[in-house]
């Protein structure tokens, strides 16, 4: 008799499989990364240019910056800007880019170079902004910082659950809304924020997607919303292949939290699945191919007594390495 399993986890079968779902990967990469037609592409121009608006925040933010520092980086960036007004316009950089080009400035002052000054001009002369936006750096306090971060942290965290038996209660999508803005604070890669948030709470939709994830039996009838989190591929470049996965991660784990100090309950469902189930995912559902799946997350109201998997964790000593 064929021991089918036996079979599916030999070496030279797991080898072939793996080398399949990698040839995948690497097609979808190298299709989308940003490294590749930056200037024929809207989203990866955008942000390749983002980095370098970023990267004048940080100059100025560091202890002791020096007045008129970068002088060739800025050149660079208000050059590719140029570039990409020609090609698509005044758009929302320009928005997040100007504060942060009259930061610089104003903290230069006469020791801005005069090509910068010059470019700058040039290039938002007939600017009108749609947004209202900050840049460059502002001042903090520690004591301002001690005040509103002093909450018992340690016990939120413990008391939040993965939850498989919601109310049914139906989400004011104000709270989700209201979620999501509050992990636009998640950290990103150079502040490129690359992350797109599908909503899923028509209930013939959501259903198939939650039959498609199958990690949801038995309650996924309970959910009242699911949060898909992807990352845009093409706001990374040669040496960043797997940085959307720490983006997403990070953005995923503040949504949660988001949710949960909003008093709704979650369960986070892999979507690590075989290439095959992926394209369905692109097909069927609506999302990008250009973007990677990093986790759905069920959404709903608590119930008033329910109960949760203990799910005992390891102890931090096991995985704390002191150097």
């Amino acid at each position: 008799m064929i021991n089918k399993e036996k079979i599916k986890n030999n070496r030279l079968v797991v080898s072939i499989r793996l080398f399949i779902e990698m040839l995948y990967d690497y097609k979808r990469l190298i299709n989308n990364i940003g490294a590749i037609g930056i200037e024929k592409d809207r989203e990866k121009f955008y942000a390749n240019i983002l980095i370098g608006i970023h990267s004048i925040e940080k100059g100025l933010s560091l202890p002791e910056p020096r007045a008129g520092f970068g002088k060739l980086k800025i050149l660079n960036v208000l050059s590719l800007m140029r570039s990409y007004k020609e090609y698509y316009g005044y758009d929302n950089l320009f928005d997040l880019a100007k504060p942060v080009f009259d930061a610089y400035i104003s903290f230069s002052g006469e020791k801005t170079d005069r090509e910068i000054v010059n470019r700058y001009n040039d290039l938002f002369e007939n600017f009108s902004p749609e947004l209202s936006c900050l840049g460059g750096t502002m001042q903090v306090s520690k004591i301002d910082i001690f005040k509103y971060s002093k909450v018992d942290f340690a016990t939120f965290c413990d008391k939040r659950f993965s939850v498989r038996d919601f109310s049914g209660l139906l989400v004011d999508l104000d709270l989700i809304k209201e979620a999501v803005r509050i992990a636009s604070k998640s950290p990103s890669a150079c502040n490129r924020q690359p992350w797109h948030i599908y909503a899923f709470r028509d209930i013939i939709i959501k259903s198939e997607l939650l039959d498609w994830q199958l990690g949801n039996k038995g309650f996924g009838n309970t959910i009242d919303t699911a949060l898909l989190i992807t990352c845009n591929l093409k706001s990374y470049f040669i040496n960043e292949s797997h940085q959307a996965y720490v983006d997403g991660g990070l953005y995923a784990m503040t949504l949660m939290y988001a949710l949960h100090s909003l008093g709704l309950g979650t369960i986070p469902l892999t979507v690590a699945m075989m290439s095959s189930k992926t394209k369905i995912l692109y097909r069927k559902f609506g999302v990008k191919e250009n973007e990677v799946p990093i986790v759905l997350i069920g959404v709903g109201h608590l119930k008033d007594i329910f109960n949760v998997a203990i799910s005992e964790r390891f102890a931090y000593s096991n995985y704390l390495t002191i150097i």
